[in-house]
């Protein structure tokens, strides 16, 4: 038997509006993780700012810009028992506020502490990005469209 677009049931219907709203809350966060790309390597473009406004050597440029991934390592535990036990929906718009929030002391850091913490708050948007927005998608996106 071959398939094609009349075979399908309910191919020619028009999107309504859960799919179109699984298909935003899809590119919204597909957005997020790629964007977690350029937050990865930001600290590098910015060295020289980092360590006059900080004054600070380059040990310490070093494990601000390593803070992401050592956060990253660390939260890999407790993210496999959030994605579990909460809503998705939830999940991924406090992960997202996070990473604003995160961003927003990393560029308005008086000190070096709180560039840290804002660098480590900017890792909690990953996490479950990644996984989610496969599982979110297919729950709110059709066999169809998945």
């Amino acid at each position: 038997m071959i398939l094609n677009k009349n075979s399908i049931s309910g191919y020619n219907q028009k999107p309504n509006y859960i799919t179109m709203l699984g298909g935003f809350i899809c590119m919204l966060a597909a957005l997020f993780y790629s964007y977690d790309f350029f937050i990865r390597v930001a600290p590098s473009v910015m060295i020289d700012p980092l360590m006059s406004t900080f004054n600070i050597d380059s040990e310490s440029i070093g494990f601000l810009s390593a803070a992401y991934f050592y956060a990253y390592i660390i939260f890999q535990i407790p993210a496999g028992v959030i994605l579990d036990r909460y809503d998705s929906k939830w999940v991924i718009s406090g992960a997202m506020f996070l990473c604003v929030l995160g961003n927003f002391l990393f560029s308005v850091a008086p000190s070096y502490d709180i560039a840290f913490l804002g660098r480590i708050l900017m890792v909690l948007q990953n996490w479950p990005l990644c996984g989610y927005q496969i599982d979110f998608s297919q729950h709110l996106l059709d066999l169809l469209r998945f």
